[in-house]
């Protein structure tokens, strides 16, 4: 489907990233892929909610069994 990324773009990108081929911009910290461009956006408003935040790592640690503390 021509609105999807491919699996090896996408693995490109997240490659280029993690090695420091791509570095972001300053201030940059959440990545997307758009048509197989890789672009800087800023989080959502529900990605800046610390009470979601909390509640992802709760649930993260019960889930593989760490003790879960905040």
């Amino acid at each position: 489907m021509p609105r999807f990324n491919t699996v090896a773009a996408a693995g490109g990108a997240l490659a280029d990233i993690a090695s420091g081929r791509t570095v972001p911009p300053v201030g940059a910290y959440y990545a997307r892929l758009v048509r197989g461009q890789l672009t800087w956006t800023s989080p959502s408003e529900l990605a800046r909610r610390d009470d979601v935040r909390d509640r992802l790592w709760r649930d993260s640690a019960e889930l593989v069994g760490l003790p879960v503390t905040l």
